[in-house]
């Protein structure tokens, strides 16, 4: 096999030790890597009715068989049963870890079982082990990262860890690999904690074999230059990060405001890319290979001293604009402190600004916070109580550590303020700004999630003709919208098990990709059916959904996102979800209960699929 090491690591933490699994080229052809071969696996694997800190739930660590042989191609994935959505989870990150992983042995790592104390894996060129992490428990993820790189002796090791958050299961809890880059949403940090694992720590010495290595040389050069050369990357991302989007997107209403009932704010001009590239930002920073270089490395000043990894987009959005706080000063502090207890940044800062406002409605009270007033703008009480929910410390910490939606059901009340899909809060993109991301937001199987189809790029006019997007449709305008979502969802599902990052994954075209996939794998267009598989590939993961008991009954937007906003971009704007669902459900070959079709299933190549959904007839 070429592209792939043919083999992935299976870690069972119950018995102790750990096992090769060698990976079928044909089957590897079906499910391509990353998220592909997570969703298969944990189909078959683990199942619906299980309590998700059961020692049955597992985490699927893979890559893909392009990376490193493609710009933006240093991305891995997790996949496991959420306990956020109680359905499928994943999430992926970049750096170096996917690389390394690869260049020591593997194409993936599966974690099963559960360890009597706490432990992690450190793997090197073909060679595991399972080592005691009893000294390392409680300490922080840059700590973590640090301690192991200096007890195997080897500064050059790649670490995946988790923080405090993750070893006291909050829902918030994600992974954090190369110092603060994150597996973020869904709760897999905190899956990785009930199984008492630590971390993974991670050297290669070897080669990755590709089918072309001079080609594969020659298309690294191609399209870095292609990239690099690119208007939005050259003077966009690359030069203000993912920030860039905090200044770009302001006149069109895409900044959600104060916990997302106001369309605009005077303040994003201090908080976006513009201003942290004048201010605290000190140097860009790149993943593996990547001519894009978006990551941040900051310094801020009293009183929060520290200098490392910046906030992105998503992060100065849910501490900054839904919170009205306007200095890039605390949300940097915060970001920090988030990466290092590790939570997803996204689900805590919504879930902070619920809370306020539930508070300044009277919903609950500085009993329930702990003797902390809360208001709008304040970065201080912000701060004190974001250090609790980490902590899980106090009335407060315990209320909120599992997010606004569990703490609005432990309440009973507070529900009009969530922005919640399946549990998850939504990440900073407005729906009434982009009509197509509502219809993105409650079909992806993990719940709200931009990055699952992120169809509002197309509507900004970065067509896909391969894919049969060729125009560009108004952002108000519902027709059409669901066909474009399951085609860019689609779409994004081929990335995510090649695994490519999106910003260099949507500027690539199809001829383009299997160009990839023939010099690094030795496949020509005939080995497989591109628009099959990829449909294939997220059909199976909201089956998982299906067999877990989601419908279209789950299948929706909440109160605040159905609820205009007086000024801004989307003013007095609402998404129409029935009739986009409708387009979508019949696109898609869907019931309209959102059960995939026995017919579509077959179609698909997943007759076991339709056996589990539709029995024997």
């Amino acid at each position: 096999m070429f592209g792939w090491m043919g083999k992935y690591l299976r870690v069972n933490l119950t018995e102790g030790k750990t096992k090769e699994v060698p990976i079928d080229e044909q089957w590897a052809k079906t499910w391509i890597g990353g998220s592909g071969f997570g969703a298969r696996l944990l189909y078959d694997e683990v199942p619906c009715d299980i309590d998700e800190f059961d020692e049955k739930n597992k985490l699927y660590f893979f890559t893909g068989p392009v990376s490193g042989g493609l710009p933006c191609s240093s991305r891995f994935t997790v996949v496991f049963k959420s306990p956020v959505s109680h359905g499928y989870g994943e999430a992926n990150s970049g750096g170096y870890f996917a690389v390394e992983m690869k260049r020591a042995g593997y194409d993936g790592i599966v974690i099963e079982g559960k360890s009597k104390k706490p432990v992690y894996l450190s793997v090197k060129d073909n060679k595991s082990e399972l080592r005691d992490a009893s000294h390392i428990w409680g300490q922080g993820t840059f700590r973590t990262q640090e301690m192991i790189q200096e007890e195997i002796g080897d500064k050059k090791i790649r670490v995946l860890c988790i923080g405090p958050a993750g070893e006291k299961k909050s829902k918030l809890a994600c992974i954090i690999n190369d110092e603060a880059r994150a597996l973020g949403r869904g709760g897999s940090g905190a899956v990785m904690g009930s199984k008492n694992f630590k971390a993974i720590a991670i050297r290669g010495t070897g080669e990755i074999q590709w089918a072309n290595p001079e080609a594969v040389k020659e298309q690294i050069k191609k399209y870095s230059k292609w990239i690099s050369d690119n208007s939005m990357v050259k003077f966009g991302l690359g030069k203000y990060g993912t920030e860039y989007f905090m200044d770009s997107m302001k006149p069109l209403g895409d900044i959600p405001i104060k916990n997302w009932q106001l369309g605009e704010w005077d303040q994003t001009d201090n908080i976006g890319g513009g201003a942290m590239y004048k201010t605290i930002l000190k140097k860009q920073t790149a993943c593996y290979n990547c001519p894009i270089r978006c990551g941040r490395w900051v310094e801020i000043k009293e009183p929060y001293e520290y200098e490392g990894p910046g906030p992105e987009y998503e992060t100065c959005g849910t501490f900054g604009s839904l919170l009205l706080i306007n200095d890039l000063g605390p949300i940097s502090w915060v970001n920090y402190l988030c990466n290092d207890y590790g939570v997803d940044t996204i689900s805590t800062g919504a879930t902070v600004a619920w809370v306020i406002e539930a508070y300044e409605k009277g919903v609950i009270t500085k009993k329930d916070t702990d003797g902390i007033a809360l208001k709008w703008g304040d970065a201080d009480a912000v701060i004190k109580l974001t250090e609790k929910i980490l902590k899980r410390e106090g009335k407060a910490g315990e209320l909120l550590a599992d997010g606004s939606q569990v703490a609005a059901e432990k309440l009973g009340k507070g529900y009009d303020f969530l922005t919640t899909v399946k549990g998850l809060e939504a990440p900073m993109h407005d729906p009434r700004a982009f009509y197509s991301m509502g219809v993105e937001y409650v079909t992806a199987p993990r719940g709200a999630c931009h990055v699952t189809g992120y169809p509002s790029v197309a509507d900004m006019g970065l067509l896909q003709p391969p894919a049969g997007i060729t125009k560009r449709t108004g952002r108000f305008d519902p027709t059409g919208k669901g066909t474009l979502t399951a085609t860019m969802q689609d779409s994004f599902a081929v990335l995510g098990a090649a695994v490519i990052c999106m910003f260099g994954g949507t500027s690539m075209s199809t001829p383009t990709f299997l160009e990839a996939f023939k010099n690094c794998c030795g496949w020509t267009v005939d080995d497989f059916n591109l628009s099959i598989t990829a449909d294939r590939l997220f059909n199976l993961k909201w089956a998982y959904c299906v067999r877990c008991g989601m419908r279209d009954k789950d299948n929706k937007l909440p109160k605040r996102l159905l609820t205009p906003t007086k000024e801004g971009g989307q003013k007095d704007k609402v998404p129409p979800m029935d009739q986009m669902m409708k387009e979508y459900y019949a696109f898609r070959g869907w019931t309209e209960d959102a059960i995939p079709t026995k017919d579509r299933l077959i179609l698909l190549g997943l007759p076991d699929v339709a056996k589990d959904l539709w029995g024997e007839k």
